[in-house]
């Protein structure tokens, strides 16, 4: 007679297998929806290269009317004419400088007026700047020259990878709270399909970096991480904002009626990109610090470094409110809370 425990753990490891399977068929099903689309309108800062770039061919292929938006404007019209060659319905670019709130005001102005309904699907902010050198070389020293250079390049990645981001958030949650409202006033629930393919989304790439730590990135990290925190919050506060209005309207599904009783507000998605490294872009070249940076200092391995077309492909069928990628890195952050040190050794053999 087998032991209880051995019966007990095969029973277990059987439901773990089914309750995976179910979930990745799902989440399989969910990607399929998502990657057919069509007709979105969306805004996307930082869409002159990189990921950003490649978004926005993804979007073009799908039908899209895009508004590309960076501080580039050349390299821009060189993305809106392959977008129209590839199908995108309408494409129109912003010279835009994202650290400027008045200057994402009129980028929030000029998207509403060029899409056809006024309404927005998705804002992806795709723009970031990174730093290569130890902190070292920002510690307060003698020279009034050098201080102020550190005060700038500090400032510089904050207002770029946290401030900016939280700014864009501030001025286009309301436009995206007005598509949530007009899908949610003009369709019957029952046909919607999955709320992640239809709410409208507003996404920020972020970084592996804002989840674990590395050394010579101290500022990028740190920047990084101020914006999990706070898209993740307001991810809970609009959940929490639309449990409310469904409260407050006694939306319910009643099967004996035909259709879906008054209204069924619609959150919108917040949801944040986390990739390790990208190979082929130009961050290094642009980062903050370059001009600081020397021979000897920690370098990145690329062994492993993904394609901006791969990010930009996931980004597309991102179902998820935090997207890992590769997804193996979420077993550091797992191992990292409860071994900090083998991890912290870990960055310091991939940093050198």
């Amino acid at each position: 007679m087998l032991p209880w425990t051995l019966i007990i753990g095969v029973v277990a490891a059987t439901v773990l297998v089914l309750v995976t399977l179910v979930r990745v068929h799902a989440r399989h099903k969910l990607r399929r929806l998502l990657s057919s689309r069509r007709d979105q309108h969306v805004v996307l800062l930082g869409a002159s290269s990189g990921v950003g770039e490649h978004l926005a061919y993804e979007y073009a292929m799908r039908g899209a009317h895009i508004v590309l938006a960076a501080r580039r404007a050349d390299r821009l019209e060189r993305v809106k004419s392959h977008c129209l060659d590839l199908g995108a319905a309408a494409v129109l670019t912003v010279s835009t400088d994202a650290t400027n709130v008045a200057a994402l005001r009129n980028l929030r102005d000029e998207s509403v007026n060029f899409f056809p309904d006024g309404h927005i699907n998705a804002v992806v902010y795709c723009a970031g700047i990174l730093n290569v050198c130890p902190f070292d070389v920002l510690l307060d020293a003698p020279g009034q020259e050098n201080n102020e250079q550190a005060t700038r390049i500090v400032d510089r990645m904050f207002n770029i990878n946290a401030l900016a981001p939280i700014h864009l958030a501030r001025i286009f949650l309301p436009a995206l709270r007005a598509t949530a409202d007009h899908i949610a006033a003009t369709t019957d629930v029952r046909e919607r399909g999955p709320v992640p393919v239809v709410a409208p989304s507003l996404t920020v790439i972020s970084s592996v970096a804002g989840l674990l730590p590395a050394p010579s990135r101290a500022l990028y990290c740190s920047s990084k991480a101020a914006m999990h925190g706070f898209f993740d919050s307001l991810r809970i506060e609009e959940q929490r904002r639309v449990a409310n209005l469904t409260k407050a309207h006694d939306v319910r599904l009643d099967a004996d009626v035909d259709r879906h009783l008054a209204y069924a507000p619609l959150p919108v998605q917040i949801r944040l990109v986390a990739p390790g490294t990208i190979g082929g872009t130009d961050l290094r070249q642009t980062a903050a610090d370059a001009s600081l940076w020397r021979e000897g200092f920690p370098q990145v391995s690329n062994k492993a470094a993904m394609t901006p077309e791969f990010v930009a492909k996931e980004m597309f069928m991102q179902s998820e409110d935090v997207l890992v990628l590769p997804t193996w890195y979420w077993g550091a952050v797992a191992i990292r809370s409860v071994a900090p040190g083998l991890i912290d050794f870990m960055a310091s053999k991939k940093y050198k």
